[in-house]
């Protein structure tokens, strides 16, 4: 194999490798003042895990922000939703900002609706979000197994 070929494919694979982000997420939610039940989905910053980004998702993410929606229900009348997003980490565009995670919310939102129901406001607030381009570099802050295993290594041979 000549070293054109060589650095061809090292190119290539290079090119395939799919960027690792941090993933996790806490928040809480209250819909018109009572404290909604957290979604058994979530997985916990304390016990994050690591995933491979998807097609079009070139940076790891960190973000937090509050969220008020008001929509009507056909059914229910006005419902008055506040989120708060404590933390949330995972593989995004480097092209999100919080004006796009509020269109994104008011996407999500609209199309979860059932007929007749309608989107009133959707506001965010407090909203931070922060982009890296590496593997793993959202990580910073997360107290994970390998930092709790150096600690016990580093305690034992002091």
């Amino acid at each position: 194999m000549s070293l054109s070929h060589l650095v061809t494919l090292l190119a290539c694979v290079a090119a395939t490798s799919a960027l690792r982000c941090y993933t996790c997420s806490e928040s809480t939610t209250v819909m018109n003042g009572e404290e909604v039940a957290a979604d058994e989905k979530a997985v916990a910053c304390a016990a994050g895990v690591n995933a491979t980004c998807g097609d079009g998702e070139d940076a790891c993410m960190t973000a937090t922000l509050d969220l008020q929606i008001v929509y009507t229900s056909m059914q229910a009348g006005t419902i008055n939703m506040e989120t708060s997003v404590t933390l949330a980490k995972g593989c995004g565009s480097s092209l999100l900002t919080c004006d796009t995670l509020k269109t994104m919310y008011s996407a999500m939102i609209t199309s979860s609706l059932e007929d007749g129901d309608s989107l009133t406001s959707v506001e965010v607030d407090n909203c931070d979000v922060d982009l890296c381009t590496e593997d793993d570099c959202n990580s910073a802050g997360i107290f994970t197994v390998s930092s709790l295993l150096m600690a016990v290594v580093a305690a034992l041979y002091m």
